[in-house]
């Protein structure tokens, strides 16, 4: 389907417009499919080293498109090239910016690529951190997806902040080290709410995924949509305003984590009450 798109949006706006839904259709499949496998194959305690790892090629793939992207748009074949080349190779995203905020297109691919270098290089370990606190009892499992996902929500609004008033467009090089800092806090995430979807009902894992990735692609939605008319009300500082609702957003999914989040087998998950025969996998 990526390699029919430039064919296709030459046709007409609704072919093109099938074949994304069509992959979207696809991709909604992956994560469940993977996080039901994951908890039916690994031990409890190794759950957010194991979420850590089989996530890794999310960043791994974003950071290394962006740089490929780049340079595809420079070659003979111009911006085809992209679908191409991702179809053949079963890629099917690729990251292309309409405004380059001043920088060479290969600056902007390598400003693109920090977070989620950032997040590939910090999510294993700070998982291992998590699975030994827990393993020397430390920290008892809600405790531990508590502390990350706080520490992972609200560094990203304090970054997201930062990225919203420190940076300019004659100083874009201070955009790097924040860049970084919100790639290392998502990456929190994974000994952080991952991990409590692993963990509070096992039988259910690709089920609540499923439902998950619907709410994140709804939430996806509505933030294109509001960020369009933002734009669209050419409104003094809009970037600022866009990026401080960001912000509030993380602030506010931290706060209810921290005071709701759960990693322990839920007492809903058994069948009856006289039917146990779920473990607790957390212990």
């Amino acid at each position: 389907m990526s390699a029919l798109g430039p064919f296709l949006a030459e046709q007409t706006y609704w072919a093109y417009f099938g074949t994304r839904v069509v992959l979207g259709m696809g991709e909604g499949f992956v994560i469940p499919c993977l996080n039901s496998l994951a908890v039916r194959w690994f031990p409890p305690n190794e759950k957010s080293t194991l979420g850590a790892i089989y996530t890794t090629g999310n960043q791994l793939a974003a950071s290394l498109t962006s740089v490929l992207v780049a340079v595809l748009c420079t070659s003979p074949l111009g911006w085809p090239a992209i679908f191409y080349i991702h179809g053949i190779y079963g890629i099917i995203w690729s990251i292309i910016w309409k405004d380059h905020l001043l920088l060479p297109i290969h600056l902007n691919g390598i400003y693109t690529m920090i977070p989620f270098v950032a997040q590939f290089v910090l999510k294993i370990p700070l998982a291992m951190l998590s699975d030994f606190l827990k393993q020397r009892n430390l920290v008892d499992s809600n405790k531990a997806v508590k502390i990350f996902q706080g520490i992972g929500s609200f560094g990203i609004a304090l970054s997201i902040l930062a990225l919203a008033t420190i940076p300019s467009c004659e100083r874009p090089y201070l955009a790097l080290p924040i860049l970084t800092a919100i790639g290392l806090s998502f990456s929190c995430a994974i000994p952080g709410f991952f991990t409590s979807t692993l963990s509070i009902a096992p039988p259910y894992t690709g089920t609540m995924s499923s439902i998950g990735r619907a709410y994140s692609t709804f939430a996806n939605i509505f933030g294109s949509l509001l960020v369009s008319l933002i734009e669209y009300m050419n409104w003094p500082h809009k970037w600022i305003i866009i990026f401080s609702l960001a912000s509030l957003l993380h602030v506010l999914s931290g706060v209810n984590f921290v005071l709701n989040g759960q990693a322990k087998v839920q007492s809903w998950v058994y069948r009856s009450s006289d039917e146990k025969d779920i473990p607790d996998i957390t212990k």
